[in-house]
C-alpha cells in the first residue's frame, strides 16, 4: 500500500524550496508520493496578500509538471481559515526527528 505525504501550504507562490522538501521525502522513502494541497487561506498570512485560490492551484500544478510522484489538490475551501500547516509542521517534525522510513533511500 502506497503512503502518501500531504504538503499543505498556500503556495503562494510555490517555490524550488517545495519543491525540493517534496523530492526528499520521495527519495528518502518516507513516503511514496507527496500531494500539494493547497490551503485557501493560511492563519498567518493577509488574504489580501494571497494570490487567488484557483491561481496558485494552477501554478502548483505548473510547478510540478511531470513529476509522477507528485500531486495537486485544493483543500476545503470551507474550511477558511486554514490550519493544514499544523499538519505540515508536524510531518517535518517526523522528518527531522528521524521517524523511520517505509523504505531504503532511493540511489542516485
Amino acid at each position: 500500500m502506497a503512503l502518501t505525504a500531504l504538503y499543505f501550504g498556500s503556495f503562494n507562490p510555490i517555490h524550488n524550496g517545495h519543491l525540493a522538501v517534496a523530492r526528499y521525502v520521495v527519495e528518502c522513502g518516507y513516503a511514496d508520493e507527496v500531494w500539494f494541497v493547497v490551503s485557501p487561506h493560511n492563519p498567518h498570512k493577509q488574504t489580501a496578500d494571497l494570490a487567488p485560490e484557483n491561481a496558485r492551484l494552477e501554478m502548483a500544478k505548473r510547478a510540478i509538471g511531470g513529476e509522477s510522484q507528485m500531486g495537486v489538490s485544493m483543500e476545503d475551501p470551507e474550511s477558511h481559515p486554514s490550519h493544514g500547516n499544523r499538519r505540515m509542521i508536524i510531518l517535518t517534525m517526523q522528518l527531522c526527528l528521524g521517524r523511520p522510513r517505509r523504505r531504503a533511500p532511493r540511489a542516485h
